[in-house]
């Protein structure tokens, strides 16, 4: 487990690193949702106001209270859609990374998650092509300080970015796209921090 908390630990400094543009936009997205979210509670309030000096009826007080309680979950749910914005974002910054970038990423998932057994890696087409040309044997050598090895599967990986560890029956998921989901309580706590 400690492996994998590196990788969450690395993809989210990385991240944040590269996601500054994004999470600025994010930023002002939800300054403009908040402000709106205000201004339709001022004016709510108004109405509720004014409600109130037309009648004392406790319905009406409930209809007041459901309104806000709705306009509450509206900007939570705004909010919950901005960060998972930032996220799709911070995924694909990650996988628009240079090549030589990407292939350290996926050499550092490996120094993570790489067993003591012979084992597989399997890219999908587009990352075969962009690795560099030493990868596998870089790999390996990353497994063989474990007591394991890796060779490249023949196979193509169906997945957007990341690899998969293939040992015999068992496969070790290491697709970007499965290392932000494991993580994601963590990396929407990050991104949280930084736009609220």
């Amino acid at each position: 487990m400690a492996g994998i908390e590196k990788i969450t630990e690395a993809i989210a400094l990385d991240a944040e690193k590269n996601a500054a543009e994004i999470i600025e936009t994010a930023k002002k997205d939800a300054e403009a949702i908040i402000n709106k979210a205000k201004e339709e509670c001022r004016i709510f309030s108004e109405e509720q106001k004014s409600v109130k000096e037309k009648t004392k009826k406790i319905e009406d007080g409930r209809t007041a209270s459901q309104k806000e309680q709705l306009l509450k979950l509206r900007l939570l749910k705004e909010k919950q859609e901005i960060i998972e914005s930032v996220l799709v974002k911070a995924k694909e910054k990650v996988l628009k990374k240079s090549d030589t970038e990407y292939t350290e990423l996926l050499l550092s998932i490996i120094d993570k998650v790489a067993l003591a057994e012979a084992g597989k890696v399997k890219l999908n087409k587009k990352d075969r092509e962009r690795v560099s040309a030493d990868f596998i044997e870089r790999a390996n050598a990353i497994a063989e300080k474990k007591s394991g090895s890796l060779t490249m599967s023949t196979e193509d990986a169906d997945i957007d970015g990341g690899l998969i560890l293939q040992y015999g029956r068992i496969e070790i998921n290491s697709s970007i796209e499965a290392v932000f989901n494991e993580n994601k309580e963590q990396l929407v706590d990050i991104v949280n921090k930084v736009l609220w």
